[in-house]
């Protein structure tokens, strides 16, 4: 769905191509951010692009590096 402004938790993973249970990790550890609204955990779509471009950032200075 186009100009989504959050994702559940499972719908934030199956974005990313990963597990819910890992999509909770990254949570936790306050690498993915997001928003409690009841009991429902919501990940910003922007959240997804920054941990996205951390990673690409991360790992084109890594490869630089070697």
């Amino acid at each position: 769905m186009a100009n989504r402004l959050g994702w559940s938790a499972e719908e934030a993973a199956e974005q990313l191509g990963i597990g819910r249970s890992i999509m909770f990790e990254l949570i936790k550890k306050g690498e993915v951010r997001s928003v409690k609204i009841g009991k429902r955990r919501i990940v910003p779509d922007e959240a997804l692009r920054e941990y996205m471009s951390g990673l690409i950032a991360a790992q084109c200075s890594t490869a630089r590096a070697v």
